[in-house]
């Protein structure tokens, strides 16, 4: 799990080269199924609103897998990798 941890930080950092502000927050919440803690995930990123006319941070992943939030990122930074720049 801590390496999972730091492979989202690499992520996160990578991404953040690339100019593109991305948030993960976690939360953690008592499972009465599974009779455990259980850490959920939330991936954010800062995009335009239209509607609000500034900056807002938009929901983009909302799990409770740390492997569903590294396979998003990593998604995401071959995304930005293969846009032609500028």
């Amino acid at each position: 799990m801590a390496k999972l941890i730091q492979l989202i930080r690499k992520l996160q950092t990578a991404i953040l080269n690339k100019g593109v502000k991305v948030k993960v927050n976690t939360n953690q919440f008592f499972s009465n199924e599974q009779k455990r803690m259980v850490t959920s995930y939330t991936v954010t990123e800062r995009k335009w609103s239209d509607f609000k006319c500034k900056m807002t941070d938009q929901v983009v992943l909302k799990t409770c897998s740390a492997v569903e939030v590294v396979k998003f990122l990593a998604k995401k930074l071959e995304e930005l990798q293969n846009e032609p720049e500028s």
